[in-house]
């Protein structure tokens, strides 16, 4: 069934509105994943940013033969922010009376918010596609991106190229982010894609109070960072590193600020970062310089190829329609599916599925959580 958004951005440029009305991010707490994907209830895997040489010459591709790359883990679904939820009850726990048993009303990851911030840019290039589950229970609604089977198969059929660009991310993460304060890394030792070092952060998207994890490239600190420091009680300067390839002509530029300056925005503004550290590489992968780019200037930057308040606008519109579908559900097992396929529809779809299935995610140990923690007003 269709919805009524029809999320192409030219639906949107007659907006006279002013920007939705956004809380500055809060981060609650981290976590750091392993390379066996375990969680763990602390800040082990943090890296610190190394400023950079004036003249770095960095070779991306060195260690691409022994890359561990993570691999597709579909059971994960939202486990880590769910046990992250569990460990720290207390920070997430309602202080209301309203019924609900935590505070947020939306649970997601940012990576969603990302993509549903771009769907209007992307949706008119008709080049994306999302399914998006979304499961409401004791109040809190909780967002769950799920792989179509074309992201599966566009996955599955990487080039080469495809694969050591992405490496390529990554090692220059090795390069300028360090595992101890001004220590630099072993530049021998292998990428491991699996580990993260991610961040709870609480915000308030117009009138959604929102909970999410995000995977966190590192910090800024002049002293080293206890691996259980409270992040709600100590706040740290979170910072994002990129790499982008030397531009040749206008063409490349334009796709740059279309693509990738809209895509560096929406991530780096959900968390509250100030500026991305990019390196500037050859076609063959070596960087050559970083260039620091002040996050406010990208929407000024991009002003006539994509728009801030079209992103967040229609991220905050999504919201309230999936709140305002939802109002009378609150089950663990029932899910409404919202998929977007701009080559089969211009709306967004959905459907409802009633019952426990395969595309249930919250898991019975999480339900039953909850259920503990506030027995009083347990739904039938």
């Amino acid at each position: 069934m269709n919805t009524d958004l029809v999320p192409f951005f030219r639906n949107f440029t007659h907006l006279q509105c002013n920007f939705p009305n956004i809380s500055q991010p809060l981060a609650i707490g981290g976590f750091s994943l392993d390379s066996k994907r375990k969680y763990h209830n602390d800040l082990r895997n943090l890296k610190y940013f190394s400023v950079p040489d004036e003249k770095p010459h960095w070779d991306l591709n060195t260690g691409y033969e022994i890359y561990q790359r993570k691999q597709l883990i579909e059971s994960e679904r939202i486990n880590h922010i769910l046990e992250f939820i569990v460990a720290n009850a207390e920070r997430v726990k309602s202080k209301n009376q309203s019924g609900k048993v935590l505070f947020p009303d939306i649970v997601c990851f940012r990576g969603l918010l990302r993509m549903i911030m771009c769907t209007p840019y992307e949706a008119s290039s008709r080049s994306e596609s999302w399914i998006i589950l979304a499961t409401k229970y004791r109040g809190t609604i909780y967002l769950c991106q799920e792989e179509s089977d074309e992201k599966r198969d566009e996955i599955l059929n990487e080039t080469e190229d495809q694969k050591r660009f992405q490496y390529y991310g990554y090692k220059f993460e090795q390069y300028i982010l360090t595992e101890k304060l001004n220590i630099p890394n072993d530049l021998t030792k292998p990428v491991i894609e699996s580990e993260e070092f991610g961040v709870m952060f609480k915000s308030t998207f117009e009138k959604h109070k929102i909970l999410y994890a995000a995977e966190m490239d590192g910090v800024i600190s002049d002293a080293p960072i206890d691996v259980n420091a409270d992040l709600s009680k100590n706040p740290l300067s979170f910072v994002e590193v990129k790499t982008k390839k030397q531009e040749e002509n206008q063409r490349q530029h334009q796709n740059y600020v279309r693509f990738k300056l809209r895509k560096w925005w929406c991530q780096s503004f959900l968390v509250g970062i100030k500026d991305v550290y990019v390196g500037v590489r050859s076609a063959g992968g070596i960087v050559h310089r970083v260039e620091k780019v002040s996050v406010k200037s990208m929407p000024k930057i991009a002003e006539r190829q994509w728009s801030s308040l079209i992103c967040m606008k229609f991220c905050c519109i999504f919201l309230d329609t999936v709140k305002a579908m939802m109002e009378k559900i609150d089950d663990p097992h029932t899910v409404f599916r919202f998929s977007f396929n701009p080559r089969i529809s211009d709306h967004i779809q959905y459907e409802i599925i009633s019952e426990k299935s395969e595309v249930s995610f919250l898991p019975t140990w999480y339900v039953d959580f909850l259920d503990e923690i506030s027995p009083l007003n347990r739904n039938k």
